[in-house]
This record gives C-alpha cells, structure tokens and sequence, in this order.
C-alpha cells in the first residue's frame, strides 16, 4: 500500500534562535560551523576529576540575564533559560512582535531528553545535607519535561498551542515535523519549535559513564565527538 502525500498549506521557517556550544546567535553558530571547529572542551562548571569522561559540550558566555529578569532566571532551570533565549533569538531573527492581541495564534513546542539532571542532583544532595526544607518550591514542578515550553509561553504571554515532546536523542527533530502538523491542521499560526538540554552534571556524566556511552578523549576534547568513524569511542554530552 502506497500514500501519497496530498498538497496542504505552505509551512515555512521564518526565524531561527541558536544558543549551542559553538556559539550564540546563528551568525556565530554558523561562522564557527563553517570554520570547522568543535564546541567541545573540558567540563569547568564542576568538579569531574573522579569521572572518566570528563568533557563536553558547554555553553560559554551565556548570561541569562540577557534575555530574563533575575528572579525569574533564577527560578527555571538551565534548559528552559536556553528555550526562552533560543525563543527570542528566533523572534528576533523572525521580526516578528507577538501581539497582544493574537497571544493565542501562537504556538510553543520545545523538546528534551530530561530537562534537569543539573537542578535535580542539587536538590537531591541539598536534601541529604540539611532535610527537605532545603529544597527549592521551585523545583519539583520546574523540572519536569514540559517547563521549557511552558516557561517560552509564560514569557512571552503566548496563550495558543502549547505541548512538549520527550523522545530522547530524536526529540528536537521530531518536535519541528510535528510543529508543522500543528500549523498545517490550523490549530496554530505560528509556532516557536525545537529543542533544548542543560544535563552538565556528574549525575549525567556518571550515568552515561557506567553506561560506557561516553567518549573518555579526555586528552583530545575536540575531537572527541566522530559518530562516524572507525575510532570513535562514545558520544559526548552536550
């Protein structure tokens, strides 16, 4: 049985937000991209001494505060600061406003693998060290998979479509196809879609690690990450 795909409404991407490891922005995503280089290094945000792999792919120079007021950065995880601040880029590179009276035109969905392995091994050794008053309010409901793209509709006043995908290594890719299904079948505008991850942890690296997933080129940072070739060892986390 054979299906032919039957002619819908145009789906076009507008605006593209990046805040990755090579850079911020998709001039520099794309400069350092074209230039070859690798967003890979040694972990320096925490102690991986004991890990045997001990890199990844970091972001450097984020400052979340560029894109949230303090209070409200302080309170979300790492993941969804990337979301809101991909989300803005993205608006940005759209020039496009949301306007208050279209707030329900438009649409959020934001994957990831696990939103908060960073938060969540914090919250954990702060309980162990001083009870569970020690625990962030914030927390429980913050790390869950769909406060990304709750915080992006949260902070832009977005009132339409509003959903999250968690399927691992194919997250990100699949929330852009099914974005556009969204916007094809009219429930939707617009739509802000893709992906986003904040795992640096040794949580992470320390279950990825006894997984023997990870590639321990400790010496070699940059050229770690070779899912195609003969020699490589692991992915890097990123």
């Amino acid at each position: 049985m054979s299906h032919e795909p039957s002619a819908g409404p145009r789906i076009v991407i507008t605006g593209l937000g990046l805040v990755t490891p090579l850079g911020i922005g998709k001039e520099a995503f794309w400069d350092a991209l074209a230039a070859g280089r690798s967003g890979v290094r040694r972990v320096t945000s925490i102690d991986v001494s004991a890990l045997p792999s001990q890199i990844a792919g970091q972001v450097p120079g984020f400052e979340p505060q560029s894109y949230l007021p303090p209070k409200e950065a302080r309170r979300i995880t790492r993941a969804s600061q990337f979301a809101v601040a991909a989300a803005s880029l993205a608006l940005e590179d759209a020039r496009l406003q949301v306007d208050p009276d279209r707030r329900q035109d438009f649409g959020v969905l934001i994957a990831n693998g696990g939103s908060s392995p960073p938060e969540t091994e914090k919250m954990v050794l702060d309980m162990e060290a001083g009870g569970y008053d020690r625990m962030s309010p914030f927390h429980v409901a913050g790390s869950l998979p769909n406060m990304p793209s709750c915080q992006v509709a949260i902070h832009f006043g977005l009132t339409g479509y509003i959903s999250a995908i968690s399927t691992a290594c194919a997250a990100s890719s699949q929330a852009i196809g099914e974005a556009a299904q969204v916007l094809a079948r009219g429930e939707a505008t617009w739509m802000l879609a893709g992906g986003t991850e904040g795992p640096i942890s040794r949580y992470c690296l320390a279950g990825f690690a006894a997984l023997r997933a990870l590639s321990t080129r400790n010496d070699d940072p940059e050229g770690a990450s070779r899912p195609f070739d003969a020699d490589r060892d692991g992915f890097v986390l990123s």
